[in-house]
């Protein structure tokens, strides 16, 4: 799940960066857990089980992928030798 989010991270974002990138798999990877055990009856988290179609992890890990990625971007910016974000 994802890997839509990944790319349109990189193709419509010019400060997406590894470091967002990263952050945005690890939200990803716990986004999807969590919808998947809590489906499926592995954890029960009470109110916080996800209840929706199953379909929609994929939608959902996508969208999660994106913002997280494109957040963390902001928020780790890459810093080139020689130049300083102001």
């Amino acid at each position: 799940g994802g890997l839509l989010g990944l790319v349109l991270l990189a193709f419509i974002s010019k400060r997406a960066n590894s470091k967002g990138v990263g952050i945005g798999i690890v939200a990803t990877l716990t986004v999807v857990a969590w919808a998947s055990l809590t489906k499926n009856k592995v954890i029960d988290l009470g109110s916080f089980n996800y209840t929706l179609h199953p379909y929609l992890i994929g939608l959902l890990s996508h969208i999660t992928m994106f913002f997280t990625g494109y957040v963390g971007s902001l928020i780790f910016p890459d810093e080139k030798p020689g130049e300083k974000y102001i």
